[in-house]
């Protein structure tokens, strides 16, 4: 720059935080098993399952990805970094199963 003149200082722009974003399977009671299914969420996507039934039911998945049980009213929640179709079933209860779609 030629001299007297002023340069203006450049600052990088802030790097973004990520947001975490969230999605959610319920279970209201074994006949109905997991909703939704498939459950279709896009990469990062933290999945809680939420027990809103009356008895105990657990989340594991097919792969051994993640295994969690589901108190009374619990819930359990797995993060999913990877695209994909992950299947998941109840071990107590024979037929509950379910699917998570990540785009």
């Amino acid at each position: 720059a030629p001299p007297g003149t002023i340069t203006p200082e450049t600052t990088p722009a802030p790097t973004p935080t990520p947001i975490p974003i969230r999605g959610a399977a319920e279970i209201w009671n074994f006949y109905d098993g997991f909703r939704p299914t498939p459950l279709t969420v896009p990469v990062g996507t933290e999945v809680t399952w939420v027990n809103k039934d009356a008895v105990v039911h657990n989340v594991k998945s097919v792969a051994g990805l993640f295994d969690g049980t589901l108190e009374l009213r619990g819930s359990y929640s797995f993060t999913f970094i990877t695209p994909g179709v992950f299947s998941y079933h109840c071990e107590f209860h024979a037929g509950m199963a379910g699917t998570v779609v990540v785009e």
